[in-house]
């Protein structure tokens, strides 16, 4: 409300559920405005009382398409952060943009994996591949790198948009909107960029949350394996703090690494981003399994209700999903095959489970138990990577002999006449000792060379 070049008030209209003036609400509203001025001016001082009432025509109001345009992005921004504050798990998160941009969304970590997709009847694995092979090819591109959304080329007939979802510069993830039918507009990728805000802060305080976690498993059961005598009621409570309770009934499973089956030797790197993507994803689909490294072996404690079968091949299953090597936005391009295209390795395990045990005092033993197993599954596992306590008890057993040293005497004492033969013949005699296995029926099968050593010292 003015009067020549005073300005004496202002009018405020609230609207409800984010609804707009159309032309006919403005101008009258604007009429009111001046009669409100001409029932003030007489009680104000004389200079402004005496100033002609501005009669200026109404300024415009946005037009329809704008005012749609606003009703859109306060509706998106009501909807995000109606599910932050309601339900701020990442499928839901997931499941409002996917409803805002009418679109199926896809999460995926910083290695390209998938975390959760909406709708889940999208058959999204038949694209991944091709969108992975397209973001590794382009990662040298700037404007992948930044925190702004970059629509693919056509991959296999299909488009889609991909923003990064970062803190900083740390590359949490990303999230990619497969357009079916329609490409998204402008404030699509607005909402598509707002979420990808909340999903950092989502993500920042998850990953916070799994460090601590996975800091506070690997430093607890290094405490039972070096110094079980020192393990107390306050280590109880420490464990109980991070979600392990160490007297509840449990297994302990051992992930041995068969290197032979990398091209790449295995440094501490990669063993540490396996590690990293193992408990990011064991935190969304297994919470209640923990995960460490020991030397260049992976630990899990399993709960009995894992232990079974079923559940139990799951989980391995799901273990060989991931990446050696995995794909990663990287600057490296020597990392790049020569089309282009990443050479992710994926990393040959074998298990070893141990017995149940319901007490920190009996952890130790169940991980010996557990890596023996694991040692052993290749030659005893009839085929598969992974045998229990129970499969390979006679060997644990005999251990303890077989690492005297005049059991290692005998045994070089033996086999030497049988390596040298093998050197000067270019034979292999030295397989036949324990190349018979013989089966539960008594029959006997031929498996692959040589009883594996199980080293009571890492070497």
């Amino acid at each position: 409300m003015s009067a020549g070049k005073h300005t004496i008030g202002f009018i405020a209209v609230g609207y409800f559920h984010y609804q707009y003036l159309f032309d006919d609400a403005g101008q009258i509203l604007w009429e009111f405005a001046q009669d409100v001025t001409r029932a003030l001016l007489p009680h104000l001082s004389a200079n402004i009382r005496e100033t002609n009432l501005n009669t200026q025509e109404a300024v415009d109001l946005p037009s329809l398409y704008q005012q749609e345009r606003m009703r859109r992005l306060l509706a998106n921004h009501h909807e995000l952060t109606h599910t932050l504050w309601t339900d701020d798990k990442l499928p839901a998160i997931v499941e409002s943009l996917s409803f805002i941009v009418h679109q199926p969304v896809a999460l995926l970590d910083s290695f390209l994996h998938p975390i959760t997709t909406y709708p889940a009847d999208i058959p999204w694995n038949e694209y991944l591949p091709s969108l992975q092979r397209w973001m590794t090819v382009r990662h040298n591109e700037s404007h992948i790198r930044l925190p702004l959304s970059v629509r693919t080329d056509l991959i296999d007939g299909e488009t889609f948009v991909i923003t990064p979802v970062q803190m900083g510069s740390a590359m949490l993830g990303y999230l990619v909107v497969w357009e079916r039918g329609a490409r998204l507009d402008d404030v699509d990728v607005m909402a598509l960029q707002q979420s990808t805000t909340i999903l950092a802060v989502h993500f920042y305080k998850h990953g916070l949350h799994i460090e601590r976690l996975g800091h506070g498993f690997s430093e607890l059961f290094s405490t039972l394996l070096d110094n079980p005598e020192n393990w107390d009621d306050a280590y109880t409570a420490q464990a109980l703090d991070i979600g392990w309770d160490v007297t509840a009934p449990q297994c302990i499973l051992v992930a041995k690494p068969l290197t032979s089956a990398l091209s790449a030797p295995l440094t501490h790197d990669s063993l540490q981003g396996y590690l990293e993507q193992l408990r990011i994803r064991l935190a969304a689909d297994y919470p209640d399994v923990l995960v460490t490294r020991h030397q260049s072996h992976f630990v899990f404690t399993v709960p009995e209700r894992f232990a079974k079968d079923e559940s139990l091949s799951q989980l391995i299953a799901w273990t060989q999903t991931i990446d050696a090597i995995p794909r990663m936005i990287t600057s490296n391009p020597a990392a790049e095959l020569g089309n282009g295209e990443s050479a992710p390795q994926r990393l040959t395990l074998s298990f070893g489970m141990s017995d149940i045990v319901q007490s920190p005092f009996e952890i130790a033993d169940a991980y010996a138990q557990a890596r023996t197993a694991a040692a052993l599954a290749p030659v005893v596992g009839d085929g598969q990577l992974f045998v229990r306590e129970a499969d390979v008890r006679v060997y644990l057993l005999l251990q303890p002999v077989a690492s005297t040293s005049a059991t290692q005497r005998f045994t070089l004492e033996q086999l030497s006449p049988l390596e040298a033969y093998d050197r000067e013949h270019q034979t292999e005699l030295i397989k036949t000792p324990s190349q018979r296995k013989f089966n539960r029926h008594g029959t006997g099968t031929i498996y692959p060379p040589y009883l594996p050593s199980i080293p009571t010292q890492p070497h």
